[in-house]
């Protein structure tokens, strides 16, 4: 059934003419964009319900309805919203509706685009049953089928064994599944401000996305897990996997992600140097590295700036050009000044070591503040005691020189970097506790 990746081809296709008309004001790629949905109108009308359309449904056909809706907010005609409703499957709908987990096995990036379908439909008045669909889908897959780097996916399919992970054969964290579950928790966040997705967000970006690209730009399928495992990038002259197609958009796509806007207002959400511009002129430079993250005014204006303090930190600090400032609320330290240009805004989070487990027995990575960290010594893939004695009780993670370490007791140390930063070295991403 070649239906369905021909849809894939053209949600992609209508997603680049709907930025070229909204980003660069480009009047024909808005004018080619309806006449292809229109033809998609067309064709699926004449579609029977129980025949072909299911056989369309059967395969990966894409995030088809998210362009198709964003079509008819820019022109409200009804034949583009009659489109997507083809594509809206309500059978799963249901299972998630009820709690129902039908997800293991079933192919991740197939599906991770129907909850963004979902979000879209109720965003357009379609009903509540849509969102409460994708908030429950999203958290199964973050609950059980999530790696440590932010990604899904074991083989392409959802698949909650987390030691296919540490073995070869197992093909771990999908590149292009983490694209669209970011895509996701962005939609969710801006509907129920619930910052767990920003949680998320930041996880999957400065790990699993800036894990997926090396030196030369080229871009990871997978992302090994396995012991003394290396990443496989594609190579330039063959490989052009859909996970390189996505992994053009990934990049683009994160600044929509690390800030949000307010009214004279901007939460910064994920903390990596950048330079912002606010829709009232107003812009910022940030400057950040591990626990301290630099924020200097380049305009000048009265403005409100919340800075997220994330859950992973061990103690947070906020200085306004030298002096200690701002407000705890919730889940963020706001500060309400009349900026100058220069003034600088000086925000520290403390990060520290933490031992996440897998839902395999004795299974673990480590965190350091957001980030995973592997271990670049070979062949350290099992630690001997647990955590209640042993190299585990206290382990320590610190950075002298430029370079990280894991002190595990008064003498061990082994060679840590951040997962986001290994690209062709090899690495151990779990560890296993064995006895001795």
């Amino acid at each position: 059934n070649e239906a369905g990746p021909a849809f894939y081809y053209i949600h992609k296709t209508l997603a680049g003419l709907i930025d070229a008309y909204e980003y660069c004001g480009n009047q024909k790629a808005l004018y080619i964009a309806q006449k292809l949905a229109e033809w998609v109108y067309d064709r699926t009308k004449k579609m029977d319900e129980n025949g072909t359309r299911l056989n369309v449904l059967a395969v990966e056909y894409g995030g088809i309805t998210e362009p198709l809706y964003a079509l008819y907010d820019l022109t409200g005609n009804e034949k583009y919203i009659a489109a997507a409703r083809f594509f809206t499957e309500n059978g799963i709908k249901r299972f998630w509706v009820n709690g129902t987990d039908n997800l293991f096995l079933v192919h991740a990036n197939t599906t991770i685009p129907k909850a963004i379908g979902f979000v879209r439909a109720y965003m357009e008045g379609e009903g509540e049953d849509y969102l409460k669909a994708a908030e429950f889908f999203w958290q199964t897959v973050i609950d059980k089928y999530t790696y440590a780097n932010g990604g899904v996916s074991g083989g392409e399919v959802f698949n909650r064994l987390y030691l296919s992970a540490i073995v070869k054969d197992g093909n771990p964290s999908e590149t292009c599944t983490v694209y669209n579950m970011i895509k996701l928790s962005k939609y969710l966040y801006e509907i129920t401000d619930d910052v767990k997705y920003i949680d998320y967000i930041e996880r999957a970006l400065l790990n699993g996305i800036m894990g997926s690209i090396d030196e030369d730009g080229c871009k990871t399928y997978y992302q090994n897990m396995y012991p003394d495992a290396r990443k496989v990038f594609n190579p330039y002259d063959g490989g052009f996997w859909c996970c390189v197609g996505t992994g053009m958009e990934n990049f683009p796509l994160a600044p929509s992600a690390l800030f949000y806007e307010r009214k004279n207002g901007l939460d910064i959400n994920v903390f990596v140097s950048s330079e912002v511009r606010a829709k009232d002129g107003m812009r910022f430079e940030i400057r950040a590295e591990d626990e301290l993250t630099t924020i200097k005014a380049l305009t000048s204006g009265e403005f409100t700036l919340r800075l997220r303090i994330p859950r992973w930190c061990d103690g947070y600090e906020l200085t306004f050009n030298g002096a200690q400032t701002g407000k705890a609320e919730g889940e963020y330290i706001s500060v309400t000044r009349n900026i100058a240009e220069g003034d600088t805004l000086v925000y520290r989070t403390e990060y520290k070591t933490q031992i996440e487990y897998s839902d395999a027995e004795d299974v673990f990575t480590l965190r350091y503040g957001p980030y995973q960290m592997v271990c670049t010594d070979a062949g350290v893939s099992e630690i001997a005691g647990n955590v209640e004695s042993g190299w585990m009780a206290n382990p320590v993670i610190y950075r002298e020189n430029g370079n990280y370490y894991l002190q595990l007791d008064g003498e061990k140390h082994l060679n840590l970097q951040k997962y986001g930063l290994i690209t062709h070295q090899q690495y151990n991403t779990f560890f296993v506790r064995v006895d001795g």
